[in-house]
């Protein structure tokens, strides 16, 4: 199968916390600078881009948002 053209980052997006009587919110931030990569399918982006994330947030997966764009 003949690959594509996807383009992939991830972005990091902090719980809210507890200041005081306010909630406050960071913002996301970008994890994954965005690059584009040859991959057979959509899932097999994603994989691709799962790998490219940074130890520091192997952990905290539930934040993470992957963004996959084919071309």
């Amino acid at each position: 199968m003949a690959g594509k053209l996807f383009d992939i980052a991830a972005l990091f997006h902090p719980k809210p916390k507890k200041v005081g009587e306010e909630t406050v919110t960071e913002k996301s931030t970008l994890i994954v600078e965005p690059k584009t990569i040859v991959a057979g399918t959509k899932e097999e982006a994603a994989m691709l881009a799962a790998r490219a994330l940074p130890e520091s947030h192997q952990d905290k997966l539930d934040q993470v948002e992957l963004v996959i764009r084919p071309w």
